[in-house]
């Protein structure tokens, strides 16, 4: 979708449209990080054949990434214009396009978990299948959208709603 901007919007629009990403983006690689100590537990458990064990697992992983994920994307969502303004100017700011990252990666962000359980299980195969063809998605929503003249939020409600289909809804039910 980057590409499409600066194909459709030109360079200055990506400088603003990646700023608003980034963010989300930061949200999204800190909670990654901390949910690879998932790994290993997962694959304990599923080594001993405790079924009951990683259920619970991915209960708590669910429950308790929507508790890590909230507060700060709630916080990107309403704050972010004063954020960016801080942070890079007011000719960064896009809010509108913040709060769709934010509010569009929330539960993608509480998920996160699911991915590192499903790793340590090694049954991460068809969440990688559903997150390609959510990238096959978000760009040709991308597009489309950017041809309709949407703007910046476009793209961003295409990354958002691909995203949440295929890391916050079909990869937890797969698990």
């Amino acid at each position: 979708n980057s590409l499409l901007i600066v194909w459709f919007l030109g360079p200055a629009v990506l400088a603003i449209y990646s700023r608003q990403r980034s963010l989300v983006l930061s949200l999204f690689s800190f909670v990654r990080h901390y949910a690879f100590v998932l790994i290993p537990r997962s694959s304990h458990l599923d080594a001993r054949g405790d079924d009951r064990g990683l259920q619970q697992l991915l209960i708590d992983c669910s429950k308790y990434g929507l508790y890590i994920a909230l507060p700060p994307i709630l916080g990107l969502a309403i704050m972010g214009r004063p954020l960016l303004e801080v942070w890079m100017g007011k000719d960064y700011a896009a809010p509108l396009v913040l709060a769709t990252f934010a509010l569009g990666n929330l539960l993608v962000i509480a998920q996160i978990g699911t991915y590192s359980i499903l790793m340590g299980m090694g049954r991460h195969g068809w969440p990688v299948v559903y997150g390609a063809a959510g990238a096959i998605c978000s760009a040709t929503l991308g597009y489309l959208s950017l041809k309709l003249g949407a703007g910046m939020l476009g793209p961003a409600l295409a990354i958002s709603i691909a995203m949440l289909i295929s890391d916050g809804i079909l990869q937890p039910y797969y698990a």
